[in-house]
């Protein structure tokens, strides 16, 4: 049972410290069901956005040592207005599935973004100390 539970450990670190894999896992696995490319694509991104949230949160607490967890609820707060105040003023009514798959999809380009930018600043801080 331990063995079990290390590599599910082990399984589960890898996917939240490298998302990318997660992404390419799920986009594969979705296409292999005979799904278009688009689809398999917005399925993917639509799996990893939490596993890019919490790289990035970790990737800031051992780098620097912050906890960011607020600064990300507020970031997805804020979307989230943007979004409605936006679907409010182009849209006769707020369709509230397309308002969460917005924000969603907009978290995840704003977290995918940060992760690179977050991996290479730790290359670059890891090789020049």
């Amino acid at each position: 049972m331990s063995a079990l539970i290390n590599v599910a450990a082990g399984f589960v670190a890898t996917i939240v410290t490298a998302p990318v894999i997660a992404f390419f896992i799920v986009y594969y696995a979705v296409k292999k069901t005979g799904k278009a490319h688009k689809t398999a694509f917005k399925r993917a991104v639509d799996f990893t956005v939490l596993l890019f949230m919490l790289s990035v949160y970790f990737i800031v607490l051992e780098t620097w040592g912050l906890p960011i967890g607020w600064w990300i609820l507020l970031g997805l707060l804020i979307t989230a207005v943007m979004f409605t105040i936006y679907h409010w003023r182009h849209y006769d009514d707020i369709d509230l599935f397309r308002l969460v798959r917005g924000v969603w999809r907009m978290q995840f380009i704003i977290y995918f973004s940060l992760y690179w930018i977050l991996v290479l600043a730790g290359f670059y801080l890891h090789m020049s100390s």
